[in-house]
């Protein structure tokens, strides 16, 4: 099962497998912790090993329209504003092919290993501003595009300024994302320009 870090709910610092969720606000918090508890609950009593993969802030190409690296990239691509919030939140940011790579690993494990919850993050968090000017100035994307407050908040789970732990995939499968922040923007830049 494809979890969320969304479901720690409000938790602050380090994130790790085996700590209860705080606070979950949004529908989509509380179905993916909801599922996920299901999943464990239900495989205890089978022979059948479950996985519930927590992947933290996912970025790479082709995001889905609307999402804040779509909105970026065509507003570039058109030389036009980007009207945003303060975007002043923490988020653990992992590059999409290190989540795919993490997936693969523990589907195709061919050993006996723990089951429960992985998570797969970087263990680091910027603000969503800084993401945005990293990858901006990668791109050559002049600020003067960019209206950070111009637009509200949007109501999301509230993430404190927390970042994954991976301790299991580690563990049991002696791997850990490769991607620090700067490595995968620019992946993602090359592709775009």
């Amino acid at each position: 099962f494809c979890g969320s870090m969304n479901e720690y709910g409000n938790k602050y610092g380090p994130l790790k497998e085996d700590m209860k969720s705080g606070k979950l606000e949004t529908l989509y918090a509380k179905s993916k912790y909801k599922l996920t508890n299901f999943g464990l609950k239900f495989f205890k009593k089978t022979k059948t090993d479950f996985f519930s993969v927590r992947p933290s802030y996912v970025y790479g190409p082709y995001q889905r329209e609307g999402t804040l690296v779509d909105l970026l990239i065509k507003a570039f691509k058109k030389k036009t504003t980007l009207k945003m919030s303060q975007c002043s939140s923490y988020r653990d940011y992992i590059y999409v092919e290190d989540v795919a790579k993490g997936i693969m690993k523990i589907a195709l494990v061919e050993k006996k290993i723990e089951t429960g919850i992985y998570n797969l993050g970087s263990g680091k968090c910027i603000t969503i501003r800084n993401f945005i000017t990293i990858f901006c100035k990668l791109i050559r994307f002049n600020n003067k595009f960019l209206k950070f407050g111009a637009i509200p908040d949007k109501k999301e789970q509230k993430q404190l300024k927390s970042y994954m732990v991976c301790i299991k995939i580690r563990k049991n499968l002696k791997w850990s994302p490769n991607s620090n922040i700067k490595f995968g923007l620019s992946k993602m830049a090359k592709i775009i320009l």
